[in-house]
C-alpha cells in the first residue's frame, strides 16, 4: 500500500486522494458504484475508476456511523 501511495503522489500530487463524499469522486466529480461505496466502507483501498486517484470516505460518512433521516 505505501509503495502505491507513494506511485500516486509522484504522479497526481495533491491529486493522489480523493474525498468520496455523497458518493461522488472528490477529483473528478464522476459518480460512484455502489459496489465502489462498499468496498470503502468495508474498509479496502480503492481507486477511481475514472480518474485513478485513490478514494477515502470523509469522518460524516466512516464505517460505523449512523445516517440521519432528513
Amino acid at each position: 500500500l505505501k509503495a502505491e501511495y507513494h506511485r500516486l503522489t509522484r504522479a497526481h500530487g495533491d491529486h493522489a486522494l480523493a474525498s468520496a463524499k455523497d458518493e461522488i469522486c472528490g477529483n473528478c466529480f464522476t459518480l460512484l458504484s455502489p459496489q465502489t461505496m462498499n468496498e470503502l466502507k468495508m474498509s479496502q483501498v480503492v481507486f477511481c475508476k475514472s480518474c485513478g486517484c485513490m478514494l477515502y470516505l470523509p469522518e460524516d460518512q466512516s464505517v460505523g456511523q449512523v445516517e440521519s433521516q432528513p
